[in-house]
Parts: structure tokens; sequence; C-alpha cells
């Protein structure tokens, strides 16, 4: 888009790309920022100093270095270092004088303001830029006071007769108060009423698994999380493979709340489709990304041989893979880590803090601090990510955070409550004797993060105090061996009491009767075993890893136990089993469920409903609106309604693809 404006006393004439434009206010304020910038630094005096006629002063004083070297060097040039522009500038004096270079000329030599006399003519006549591209359709506007509303603009050229102009005469802002702009910018909201803070429903709204959020805040984009959608393999491959929601190359930061895969999973997707930006995390979650990205990967290979077969059936092309271990390793390379509540500046006007949520290791509530500039107002706006229990027997509690005006909060649990309260040594104890007196292995499909090791925290505990006898212990799962290494080496995430045991005992996550098995051919020679044995396994909800082999070997087995001490989403093997089904698929198989099922919920990393509606009253400040995400449909619609009996403030079920202004 052009803009020629002509005045007696010179012509302006402006390029600009407005592709860096998403509103009206935000194009006019920009032009009237330019206006500004040359009715006060380069009034007629010097143009004085230059003849129309000579062409070669002329060139030397509209070329670009020379322009942009003055816009450059004034309080609203050094805001709009960032806008591509050019501005070709021709001054008409009346009468030539003497030449000066104004190449040597420093921001010093600027004329001052009793030079300036002409600089209020001057300024009134750039208003014009403002109204020269208006729309015909000028919205009505309560008149206001322009030393208020407009203070950041005025202070940029209060010197000399251009302040008193303004002060006089109100051009500034009825100028901007009546600009618009045509065509694919014209907005029908007035200037300063304009929302430029949306948010962005494209993962886990309706559903448990796939959390992504997408704030626009300052024009600048922000995905929270980027996790991988869990269900079936065919349905899951065509949700994860493209963003549907946005442009992965439009992104300008990432937040990840935690490093489990539904929320972090796909990163090395959008990565590898053009993201460059940073992703910020804890250190914790950078450390287990690490890990569980690069399983992630070697699980989908697995994965696509499968999913190919089909394709292959039904004629399809063959489906390729997310990504590599390659990919996922170079993800990692733009991770910017921060500790818990140290602030970061991490966009235009937008803070991070990270707050502890106690659900894994390194698991944060988002919190951003927000000036807008819409408005100029100040608004904290708190993702809860994945909000732990509290009263962990690893982890800390999760911390309230003050003065929330509005939030994203999770609803895994809604409409839920956990069978027992946390600290849950008497009735796991149990379940282990009985199933010792039968004789039988007891298999337990738990999330190598987090919760394989508040297990082994648990039976470490129930070994010194003599309450189950001395079996053997052994964690099938590479990806649990690893994470339980990298528990250690952060204790800032950890209790009291599993703090002082770091130091007293220096791994409060082993003991001499317990087994680390890596290799396949030590997985493999766990069939083997007989007699009563413990074996940890991944996945929690029983959809990949080597607990699929186990089960398959053993659920037939009526000696056999199988305890779920964690969440199974909908249509996973997990869920069915915790169903109660009797006949279930395993591997391409079908097999008699036989064994004894047992389930212990309080070992869940996730807040019930009952806490999860002391968490939301812990957090101070109006909530003036509240989205639900992260949980199915029913448990988002109680939870709602639980909110709504103690909080009169706006309360919404997200809904998928859908956005919101606020």
């Amino acid at each position: 888009m052009r803009i020629d404006f002509f005045s007696d006393t010179f012509r302006l004439s402006a390029t600009l790309r407005f592709f860096e434009f998403r509103d009206r206010g935000r194009l006019v304020r920009r032009i009237f920022s330019i206006a500004c910038v040359w009715a006060t630094a380069l009034p007629s005096r010097i143009a004085s100093n230059w003849s129309h006629n000579s062409r070669r002063a002329r060139n030397r004083f509209i070329s670009r270095e020379r322009s942009i070297w003055h816009l450059m060097h004034t309080p609203v040039g050094r805001c709009l270092r960032k806008t591509q522009l050019e501005v070709l500038l021709i001054f008409c004096p009346p009468a030539p004088e003497p030449r000066t270079n104004l190449s040597s000329r420093s921001p010093s030599a600027i004329p001052s303001a009793a030079s300036r006399s002409s600089s209020a003519v001057v300024f009134s006549e750039l208003i014009g830029l403002c109204t020269a591209v208006a729309s015909p359709r000028q919205p009505e506007m309560t008149r206001r006071d322009p030393s208020k509303e407009y203070g950041h603009f005025v202070r940029a050229f209060s010197r000399g007769a251009a302040e008193e102009t303004l002060a006089d005469n109100n051009v500034f802002p009825k100028a901007l108060l009546s600009a618009g702009v045509s065509g694919p910018y014209a907005c029908d909201e007035p200037l300063n009423s304009q929302k430029i803070m949306k948010l962005k429903f494209c993962g886990a709204a309706g559903t448990t698994t796939g959390s992504q959020h997408l704030l626009e805040i300052n024009g600048k984009r922000i995905l929270l999380d980027c996790g991988l959608y869990q269900g079936s393999r065919k349905h899951a491959y065509e949700v994860n493979c493209c963003f549907p929601h946005f442009d992965p190359k439009s992104i300008d930061a990432v937040i990840l709340s935690h490093a489990h895969i539904d929320h972090s999973g796909n990163l090395p997707n959008l990565t590898s489709k053009g993201y460059t930006g940073n992703i910020y995390a804890t250190h914790a979650t950078r450390d287990l990304c690490q890990i569980m990205l690069a399983d992630c990967a070697r699980i989908q290979e697995s994965d696509m041989e499968w999913l190919n077969k089909h394709r292959k059936k039904e004629g399809l092309e063959p489906a390729t893979l997310l990504y590599s271990e390659q990919q996922a390793e170079h993800c990692l390379r733009q991770f910017v880590t921060i500790s818990y509540d140290r602030p970061m500046l991490i966009s235009d006007g937008v803070t991070l803090t990270f707050i502890d949520a106690g659900h894994i290791l390194g698991s944060a509530q988002v919190l951003l601090e927000v000036v807008d500039h819409a408005d100029g107002k100040k608004k904290r706006f708190l993702f809860s990510g994945d909000v732990g229990r509290g009263s962990n027997e690893v982890l800390r509690d999760p911390v309230p955070v003050p003065d929330v005006d509005f939030l994203l909060m999770e609803s895994t649990y809604g409409g839920r409550e956990h069978e027992a309260p946390p600290g849950v040594g008497g009735h796991f104890g149990e379940i282990i004797r009985q199933a010792v007196q039968r004789g039988g292995k007891i298999l337990i499909p738990a999330f190598a993060v987090e919760r394989t090791q508040q297990l082994l925290y648990v039976l470490h505990e129930l070994f010194e105090a003599g309450e189950i006898p001395e079996i053997p212990v052994y964690v099938d799962s590479p990806l649990a061996v690893s994470a339980t290494e990298i528990y250690r080496l952060h204790p800032e995430a950890f209790n009291q009491e599993v703090y002082e045991s770091l130091f007293e005992r220096q791994n409060p996550f082993g003991f001499e009767n317990l087994t680390l098995v890596r290799s396949v051919n030590g997985s493999k020679a766990l069939n083997d075993i007989i007699g009563v044995a413990i074996i940890i396994s991944a996945s929690g909800m029983c959809e990949a890893g080597r607990i699929l082999h186990h089960l398959k070997n053993n659920i037939g087995d009526p000696k056999t136990t199988v305890l779920f001490v964690g969440y199974c989403a909908d249509h996973t093997l997990g869920r069915r089993i915790r169903d109660g089904e009797r006949e279930v698929a395993i591997l391409g198989g079908r097999y008699k469920v036989r064994a004894k099922i047992e389930i212990i919920d309080s070992f869940s990393g996730h807040a019930d409903h009952s806490e999860l509606l002391g968490w939301f009253e812990r957090i101070t400040g109006p909530k003036t609106r509240v989205w639900l995400i992260h949980g199915e449909p029913d448990s988002a619609l109680a939870l709602r309604a639980g909110l709504m009996a103690v909080h009169t403030g706006s309360i919404e079920v997200a809904q998928l693809g859908t956005e919101v202004e606020f």
C-alpha cells in the first residue's frame, strides 16, 4: 500500500509493508508515529538548505540511508526499528540556501525547539496521513483527553510549537479517533476497544491428549504446548501429521508446561515443518524431553509398519514418520530453560514465569504477565498445565498463583474423585501381600516418567518398614531407567522429605532387590521367571512398550495381578481392561482376561474434581474468564458446573478449532 501526501511545504511518500498490520489501530498508530518523526526532526529550516533544482543534492537527501538514519535516531523511530518501510522525502522550499552536509549531522544537531516555529504547521499537515487512508466508515467515539490517551505519543515530540499545536487544537486525537482503513484491514470496532489478545484451541479440547493452545498477544503468536494426540493409530496419525489450525512458520514462541508426550510429543514435527523460534521450558522438562522425544520417535517406527500394512490393503500411499530420532535431537537445540519463579521477557510486552504444578518432575503452571498494547493495561494470564494432587510422595505441592485475570484450566478428572487420598502405602501394601499369596506375577503398567519413580519410592518405604516381603522388583523400560537417573539430578522439584533423603540415602529410588532392565534380551528373560515378582513397565495406558508383551504372556493366568496406578484415556487397551472387558486384542491376537485386575487411583498425578476446585479457589484475582481444556466432554462439563457454584465469572468449555478474544 502506498500513501502520498502533498502540501506547499513538502511532499511525503511512504511505502509500508502492511502484512505486519493485523488491525486498523496498529496501522494508524504506525503512520502517525512516522509523521511525528518527520514533523519534528526535519522542519522546513533543514529543507531550505536544499535547492529542489539540484538533482545531486536532492538525490543525496532522499537516499534510503539518510532517511532511515534520521528516522532511527528519534524516540519514536527507536520503537520502529523492526518495521520494514521505505520513506521518500522531497522538500520544495521557496528559495535555496547554502548547502549543509546532512550526513554529518548527529542527533544532537537536529534543530532546537526555537527553530521549529514552522514545525507545528508541518505537523498539523502531516496529520492528514492518518485521514488519507481513512475508510468512509468512521465509528462514533467519545472524545478523550489526549494527554491521557496519547501521552506516549505526545512525549515523543513534546518539545516546541508542535506540543502547543496539539494541546490547543486537539488535532492529534481528532485525526486518530476518526481514522480507519478499508479493505482487509477494516474493523468495525473503535480504535481503543480493539482486542488483540486471542486464544485458539488447537488440541486437547474435548479430549485429554494433543495439548496445543495458540495465543496472540501484541501481534505475536505464542503456542502453549505442542503435544501428540493419542488414540487409534490411524486416527492419531491423521491428527498429528499436520497442523490444521496454524502454520508452524507463523509461530513466534513456544512454551512447554511439562514433558509428557501429550504435551511435548509433536515438537520435533513442529520444528521440522519450519518453526525456528525458542521453546521455553524448565530445566527438568528439557532433560526429560531429551529421552522422551527420542523414545517417541522409536515407537513411531513400529507403529508406522503396522499402519502402512493397513494402508496398503486399502490402496493408499504409505504414510511417513512424523519425525526421526535425529529430528527429535535437533528440536532440543531450540530449548531455552528457565528455573521456577524466575520471570523472563519472551516477547514484546510478555513476561513468562514458571510456577511449580506438582504434576511430574519439572511440570509448571505458565504465568504470562502482559502489557496489552491495545489499551496499555497489565493483564495476568495463567495456563494451568496439568495440576498435581498435592501430598505427593516425591514432588512438591502445586503453588497457588495470585492476581489472575484469565485462566486456561485442565479438567481431566472433572466430575470424578480418586478412590483414596494421596499417601497410599497401606492400600498398596495390602494388594502386594494378596498377590504374593496367589503366587503369581504382579504387572504394573506405569508411565516411565513420574509414576515409575513414585512407585519405586513407595516400594522402598514398604520394604524398609517390613510391610511387604522382600520380592524381586524389575523396571522393564529403558525410558523409565533413564528417567529415574534424571530424577536424581533435580532436587529442586522434591518435597522436603525426599529432598532430605536424597542426601541421607544417596538414592531414594533404589534398593537391593531392584533390577533395572534396558536390553531386549533382559526383557524376554522375565517371561521365564517362576513365582512372585513385580514387573513395572511402560506404557501406563498399555498402548505401546514392553508392557504389551508381559500382558500377552500373563493376562490369561488367574495367578497374575494387573495393577493400574494411573489414568487411562478412552479407547486405549488399558481402559478396556480396567472397564472389565473379558477378552482384549493385544499385538494382533485375542486374549482372555483371567488375571486379577486391581486399580489404585491415588497414584494419579492429576488432581481430581475436589482437588481441582480447591486449586481454583486458592488462585486469587478476578479470574474474569476461564476456559476448560484437557478433558473429555463429560468431565469438562462436570467441572464447569462445580466452578459455577463458587465463581461468578465466565466459565467456558473449549471447542476444538474455535478462537476467542479477550
